[in-house]
């Protein structure tokens, strides 16, 4: 299992992590994300309402611009304040793709293996730094076979404001496919 790249919370740090705590002069507990589950234990043989999944979570700089290096997503409108002031939100904004990617990353928890196949996605409002954001899916459709998933997907801010709806499907792998982590 790969670890989880956490940001320290102290205001004076924003260290990327890969351990719960900084390893700089003020280590402490991290709590960047919250994991809720509503979820049986087999998803074949269950009512699509009865699976939900959902995380919380919030992206500051730090996880920001290690985005847009990766991503080569460099607009200064997530990352320069003067011209994201100009711009339409009047601060710098989250990529809408980084808070999307909860999806997926929600599905490879729960699901090893699975094949996340396709997403719609409606970006509705901006996410800005530090904004808390809740990423759901609550699954509508199983397929016969029991492997492919859908699921109806969005993001609520921290005021409760969709800012973004969608679709996904997923394919999980043929052995163990009922198993829900």
């Amino acid at each position: 299992m790969r670890p989880q790249l956490l940001r320290c919370g102290t205001s004076s740090c924003g260290r990327l992590l890969r351990e719960a705590r900084c390893l700089g002069e003020h280590p402490r507990p991290l709590a960047t994300r919250s994991l809720s589950t509503e979820a049986p234990a087999s998803v074949q043989g269950t009512s699509a309402s009865q699976t939900r999944y959902s995380e919380t979570r919030s992206f500051g700089t730090s996880e920001v611009e290690a985005f847009a290096a990766l991503s080569g997503d460099v607009n200064p409108m997530h990352s320069d304040s003067p011209v994201a002031a100009d711009g339409r939100f009047g601060k710098p904004i989250v990529h809408g793709m980084l808070y999307a990617s909860m999806f997926g990353a929600m599905m490879g928890r729960r699901h090893p293996g699975a094949v996340y196949v396709s997403q719609s996605l409606e970006f509705k409002r901006p996410v800005f730094i530090d904004e808390a954001v809740t990423a759901t899916m609550v699954l509508e459709h199983t397929s016969a076979s029991g492997r492919i998933l859908d699921f109806g997907t969005t993001c609520v801010n921290q005021n409760g404001q969709v800012v973004l709806g969608g679709n996904a499907r997923v394919l999980l792998p043929r052995e163990g496919a009922s198993d829900v982590r």
